[in-house]
């Protein structure tokens, strides 16, 4: 059970699955009375490369989570703006110099998603 609820959290849970089991063959061959055997040495060392492999992969997807978070809040308000531009502009008794400043707030909430796309 305690495996399965570990899995259910993807990719840091088997990394953490990972390293577990690296922390668990360590010890159990250190343990060991007597020379360590050089094909387990090689084992444990391209197990613990693969683990560090790992866990950078998973620092790399949250950093990355975090990036794409930010731009699609950035388009979340975008895209709010735009809607209550429109709002306003079908309001009867909106003026020119209103609908100047709506479009200018709008404006300064959009150029720079719209920038970062046109990268």
């Amino acid at each position: 059970m305690f495996v399965v609820e570990i899995l259910k959290l993807g990719l840091s849970g088997v990394v953490f699955l990972l390293v577990l089991q690296n922390y668990r063959l360590l010890k159990q061959t250190l343990e060991k009375k007597g020379p360590l055997d050089r094909a387990r040495s090689r084992q444990i060392n391209l197990f613990m490369y693969m683990n560090a492999a790992f866990v950078l992969l998973v620092g790399a997807s949250a950093v990355v989570g975090v990036l794409l978070s930010r731009r699609s809040d950035s388009l979340v308000r975008c895209r709010t703006s735009l809607e209550q531009l429109d709002t306003q502009a079908k309001l009867p008794d909106i003026t020119v110099s209103n609908l100047r400043n709506g479009i200018a707030g709008h404006l300064s909430i959009c150029r720079p998603v719209l920038e970062e796309a046109g990268k």
